[in-house]
Formats: structure tokens, C-alpha cells, sequence
């Protein structure tokens, strides 16, 4: 994706900066080049862009929900299928962005058709998640609380995307910030969420030292309540019609209260930041001796001492199983010869 993305990208600064330095006109409409040329070459970067970020995410979500719900991931295959289905889509609904643009509806209704299509692919590995929560009793430490969190934002995300997806809808909310508030559920629920659960599972295993559970807590709450108080008024702010990239608005607009109410969720958001590096960073370094294998996880990595020794592993580890540490420590199933149950 990163290849068949980023290619346009240099092209179209490539083009621009001639544009700029040598005089040529590829994008100067008075004089035969096309503005529109530029956002075709930059959306079919911009869109790929968002699962080039969020594709990895999915893999943290998928790896570390199993470990604290003690149960395999429902539904493996299609997990993986979808996977391969949003990274092909995503190429071929970039046109979304451009409904305003005055590009005729007709082959605007394929770009939502394929805009519908990969919120149903994300949709299954949602279900799949919740399916392997279903019936477990999960252990709520910091990575799970993130996991928790991710899905609360990132499926208001993406609700939302079909929203703005939909035409009539998107003449309405185009450059307000709805959208705004619309991207960073999806980027920052969908792929920064899943970060921080990474790097609290991880760091364990990197480091060989143990985070604070308490610090980690407290600023999870600081990270989630501090989002939803930011970006949960903008939907509103821009419904009223305020514009994106303005650094003022007119009072009888009447949005000043939800602004403010914006501004304050943003100190607290950022205020979660810091405390989550601080605790990282502070107990990666002073934090208590991590044993091996400190969440009882199934996965190769975790066969190892914490931190892995630099030469990996004295012979080829030989894996049967999708979670192997579940399989060298439990019997299989008498007629598959799988580990079924945890």
C-alpha cells in the first residue's frame, strides 16, 4: 500500500515544485493545467493514507485481545480477509473527498458504494473482537481500557465516515468541522488508541520493566474523556455551520460555549499525553523487573526473557499453532489436535 500510495504523492510534489521553480502549469487552470489534478493526485495518497496508519492498529487490537479474554480471536480468516479487502478498496474511494468539487454524481455514487464497502469490512473485524470479548471475563488493565476505548471512538468514526460518504450529506458538512471531528475519531481512536494499548503490552518485553498500572489508568481516563470532550462538541459546532482551518467565527454563530468546552477537553487530552510518555518513559528505565512472559500471552514473542536476548532464539522455534505458548502449556483438542479452550 505504502508503494502504491506514496508513489502519487512525490509525483504531485514533484509537479508542484516545477509548478513553483521552472514555471511550468500543471496545476494552474488560467493557463491549461488543472487545480483538480492536484487533489486527485494527493487523495489517491490521502485516503490510502488513513489505513496505511490504521491497518497495524488492527493487528494490535487483534493480538491483544485474546491475551486478557483468555479466548482465540472468533473468526480468524475474515479477520485477515478484511484486512486484504480494505487495503485494496482504499485505493478506489478517494474521489470522496471531492463531491464539492463539481465532478458529475454519476461516478460519484461508485465512490460511495466503495466508501459503504470498507466500513462493512472494518465493520467484520469489529464484530469479530466483540465476539471474542462475548462471554469472557476480560482483565481491565491499561491495555484493555485503551482497546475498550477504541472501539467506542473509532466505531462513532466510522459511523460518522458514512455519514460525510454519502453525498447530500457531505454538501452540507464539507470544510466544517464535522469533518474535523469526524478524522480525529478515526485517527486518533482507530489507530493512536491501539498505539498506547501497544506500547503499554510491549514494553514489558522491550525494556524488560513493568509500568505503572495506577499512573496508566489515570491517564487513559485524562486521553478518553479529554477526547470526547474536544471532539464530540465539534459535530455540533460544525452542524451550525462553522468552518475548518478558521481561526475565528462570528458571535451570533452561537457555538462559543461548545468552543470553549472544546478547548478545555484539549488541555485535559493533552495533559493524558504527557502523563501516558511520563509513566513510559519513567518505568522503562525504574520500573520493576518484568518476569518473561508477564501477561500468560500465546504469541512466539513472549517465549523469551524480557528483554529477548540479542541473538533471539538458540534453535528455529518450530510453531503448529496460531498461539504456541497456549499450545506448549494446555493439551489439544482429542479430535482436532488444537488448542480450543483456554
Amino acid at each position: 500500500m505504502i508503494i502504491f500510495a506514496f508513489t502519487p504523492l512525490l509525483l504531485a510534489t514533484m509537479l508542484l515544485e516545477m509548478d513553483r521553480s521552472f514555471g511550468t502549469q500543471f496545476f494552474n487552470p488560467d493557463l491549461g493545467g488543472s487545480s483538480l489534478l492536484w487533489q486527485h493526485l494527493f487523495w489517491w495518497f490521502g485516503h490510502p493514507e488513513v489505513y496505511i496508519i490504521f491497518l497495524p492498529a488492527t493487528g494490535i487490537v487483534s493480538e491483544i485481545i485474546p491475551v486478557f479474554t483468555r479466548n482465540r480471536l472468533v473468526a480468524y480468516p475474515l479477520v485477515i480477509a478484511a484486512l486484504v479487502i480494505i487495503g485494496f478498496v482504499s485505493f478506489g474511494l478517494w474521489t470522496h473527498h471531492m463531491f464539492t468539487t463539481g465532478i458529475p454524481h454519476l461516478p460519484m455514487h461508485f465512490f460511495t458504494a466503495a466508501s459503504f464497502m470498507i466500513a462493512l469490512a472494518s465493520g467484520v473485524q469489529i464484530f469479530a473482537w466483540i465476539a471474542t470479548l462475548w462471554g469472557s471475563r476480560p482483565r481491565i488493565n491499561v491495555q484493555m481500557l485503551y482497546i475498550l476505548g477504541f472501539f467506542f471512538i473509532f466505531v462513532n468514526g466510522g459511523l460518522t465516515g458514512v455519514m460525510v460518504a454519502t453525498m447530500s450529506f457531505d454538501f452540507q458538512v464539507h470544510e466544517t468541522n464535522f469533518v474535523v471531528a469526524h478524522f480525529h475519531h478515526v485517527l486518533i481512536g482507530g489507530a493512536v488508541l491501539p498505539f498506547l494499548a501497544g506500547l503499554h503490552h510491549w514494553l514489558p518485553k522491550i525494556r524488560g520493566r513493568m509500568f505503572s498500572e495506577i499512573w496508566g489508568k489515570i491517564a487513559f481516563g485524562l486521553v478518553f474523556l479529554g477526547f470526547n470532550i474536544t471532539f464530540i462538541p465539534m459535530y455540533v459546532i460544525g452542524l451550525f455551520g462553522m468552518r475548518r482551518r478558521v481561526y475565528t467565527f462570528p458571535e451570533e454563530l452561537g457555538v462559543s460555549t461548545l468552543n470553549l468546552i472544546s478547548t478545555i477537553g484539549a488541555y485535559a487530552l493533552g495533559a493524558g499525553f504527557a502523563l501516558t510518555l511520563l509513566n513510559l518513559l519513567w518505568h522503562s528505565r525504574w520500573g520493576r523487573k518484568a518476569a518473561g512472559d508477564p501477561w500468560k500471552a500465546g504469541s512466539l514473542e513472549w517465549s523469551t526473557s524480557s528483554p529477548p536476548p540479542p541473538y533471539g532464539y538458540g534453535r528455529p522455534p518450530v510453531v503448529r499453532d496460531l498461539y504456541p505458548q497456549w499450545q506448549k502449556n494446555q493439551p489439544p483438542d482429542p479430535y482436532t489436535g488444537r488448542l480450543t479452550a483456554i
